[in-house]
């Protein structure tokens, strides 16, 4: 069985950090258990977390498409930085195969054409856009891509995940 390696791994923020303890009070507001919720992010011990839009502004949110609308703005953007990041100098012309997954929005066609387009890689360069695989996407998307490099030696690929 062909080894597979990672080589490089990246990663990429949105640049608005929100305090654990604000956003724990604005989730709390909206599901009406804030006492539950402050408990549940106090045991995360996270810090902060990165959002694209302010707490108060994600609050006034309605439809799954106004969700969705903003992830599609912003993912393919910070997608492409982490994976630039991660390949650094690396030869394009050696990606054989661009994994992709999320689970936090969905578009259609699947960011990962234009992180082939836009990062020069090769046209025939094998996408495999996955999605409903929930938190655990990261981990699938980097399983999908050894499988498709085991059999191509000398080949590279991507995963991404956002």
């Amino acid at each position: 069985m062909e080894q597979v390696r990672i080589i490089s791994a990246a990663s990429a923020h949105p640049p608005l950090r929100v305090p654990q303890d604000v956003a724990a009070a604005h989730i709390g507001a909206l599901c009406g258990d804030a006492r539950r919720v402050r408990a549940i992010a106090r045991g995360t011990r996270i810090q902060s977390r990165a959002a694209v839009l302010p707490p108060e502004q994600l609050a006034t949110l309605g439809s799954i498409a106004e969700r969705n609308a903003i992830y599609q703005r912003f993912a393919p953007a910070l997608a492409r930085e982490a994976v630039l990041c991660a390949l650094g100098e690396s030869p394009r012309d050696r990606v054989g195969c661009v994994v992709t997954s999320s689970c936090t929005g969905y578009t259609v066609p699947g960011w990962g054409v234009e992180l082939v387009e836009s990062l020069g890689l090769p046209l025939d360069t094998a996408r495999l856009p996955i999605t409903e695989a929930g938190c655990a996407g990261g981990g699938v998307a980097l399983a999908r891509a050894a499988d498709y490099l085991r059999t191509r030696p000398g080949a590279c690929g991507v995963a991404a995940a956002a």
